[in-house]
């Protein structure tokens, strides 16, 4: 029996803009999002580069361990899903990041690797992120 999700959790949209000489970056997403079979949905993502949507767990308010990614081309990328390797928790907090793929290409190296391969995009020198709140689990 074939399974499909069919409800649209959020929509990640990345758009640069010049600005005093630096890229602006920003990502908008819904506050909170909804996890079925520990799959995160994003409607879509806009990257300006190759590389990775990464979901990492939250630690004392800052982004900690890589729970999970899934790749991306430059430009438009639509129905992108994460699959989480643990399972949050209700009311638990998820930084949304990008991370360029500088590494061997659609090989995902920033947590593999002791080098600086893949890491998040910055913009006015911080990682490119939104913070999401996980509202329910199915």
């Amino acid at each position: 029996m074939l399974s499909a999700i069919v409800i649209v959790f959020c929509a990640v949209i990345l758009s640069p803009a010049a600005n005093a000489g630096n890229v602006m970056m920003k990502i908008s997403v819904p506050s909170e999002v909804i996890l079925i079979d520990n799959i995160l949905a994003l409607e879509s993502v806009s990257a300006p580069v190759a590389g990775f949507i990464v979901v990492h767990s939250m630690l004392m308010g800052a982004p900690d361990q890589v729970i999970g990614y899934a790749a991306l081309k430059k430009g438009n990328n639509h129905k992108v899903e994460i699959r989480l390797m643990m399972e949050p928790k209700v009311d638990d907090m998820l930084a949304l990041m990008l991370h360029a793929d500088t590494g061997a290409p659609g090989v995902f190296e920033f947590v593999t690797e002791a080098s600086d391969a893949d890491a998040p995009l910055m913009a006015v020198g911080r990682p490119l992120m939104e913070i999401v709140r996980v509202s329910d689990l199915r």
